[in-house]
């Protein structure tokens, strides 16, 4: 699978939610179309993470924690059947997640210090 991400300074006005971050279309070659809200004035950002060739993300606010990626089962819209083996989340066993936090934590272990 090929990634290419383009940091475009997309900008809202007034910390309005963009219209697409509910409503997330798939171009003609079967890619996703992805706007965020830009850094410059509302400090948000986005998490990628591939997990078995599949791509899940997560958008944050700059200061705010956990971020939480689940990249198992994926979220039905955002795949990308033709670029992604889908198949395989009807076959899994497992729920898989990836866990951001500010300082380092124990694995299996979470408190309010974490």
């Amino acid at each position: 699978m090929c990634l290419t991400a383009l940091n475009c300074g997309f900008m809202t006005a007034n910390d309005i939610v963009c219209r697409t971050s509910l409503n997330i279309p798939l171009r003609e070659t079967g890619f996703l179309e992805l706007e965020l809200a830009d850094w410059k004035w509302n400090r948000k950002y986005r998490i990628l993470a591939v997990d078995h060739d599949m791509l899940s993300y997560a958008d944050a606010d700059f200061g705010e924690w956990p971020i939480v990626i689940v990249t198992n089962p994926k979220r039905a819209r955002e795949m990308m059947p033709l670029h992604e083996p889908i198949s395989r989340i009807s076959k899994s066993t497992h729920i898989r997640c990836g866990t951001l936090v500010p300082k380092p934590c124990m694995f299996g272990l979470a408190d309010e210090n974490c």
